[in-house]
């Protein structure tokens, strides 16, 4: 190579291909009402104890009116509080040859969990009637028990797609069944 001289270099795309997860979920529990629903049903709730609270205000029942009021501010408590314990969720992804398991409450910052594929083991565990009671990630040292707020069919359902996902991307993952 003589002074002066440029090796020429092979032209560098400044877009670098974006790899989309090999498999992407997000698992929240059930929930029958909605936000409008859930606001109904409280201020129906409410409207049906002050109707009642008037009648018996008019019978001159005044500690029936505190005990009925006292019921209805533990029974909204106690919905608010379901309400909020609800407000979870658990996304898994598998991209890059690891299986990323994180959980977030209320939409804000939660724990995650990295395992690599390689080695990974999927475990069903059943109870005496066969249905699938857990799902549990087994990679060396690591349990992990996720996918709690499934049904056991919803469960079976998620396992097989995660089994089926994997072994399209290349990935042997055991899925033994144990009884619980």
């Amino acid at each position: 190579m003589t002074p002066g001289m440029s090796l020429p270099f092979a032209a560098v795309d400044d877009q670098v291909a974006v790899e989309s997860p090999l498999f992407d979920a997000v698992i929240t529990p059930p929930a029958s009402l909605g936000d409008r629903g859930f606001s109904t049903f409280m201020a129906i709730t409410l409207a049906i104890v002050c109707l009642i609270d008037l009648a018996l205000m008019a019978a001159a029942l005044w500690w029936a009116i505190l005990f009925l009021t006292g019921n209805l501010i533990f029974l909204m408590a106690a919905f608010i509080a379901v309400r909020r314990a609800r407000e979870r969720s658990e996304r898994v992804v598998v991209e890059g040859g690891q299986l990323r398991l994180e959980r977030h409450w209320k939409g804000g910052p939660g724990c995650a969990d990295t395992l690599p594929l390689f080695g990974l083991r999927l475990v069903r565990v059943r109870d005496g009637a066969g249905h699938c009671r857990r799902l549990e990630l087994h990679s060396r040292e690591q349990r992990l028990c996720f996918a709690a707020d499934l049904t056991p069919s919803e469960r079976e359902a998620f396992a097989d797609a995660l089994g089926r996902c994997l072994h399209r991307g290349g990935f042997p993952v055991a899925m033994p069944v144990q009884s619980y």
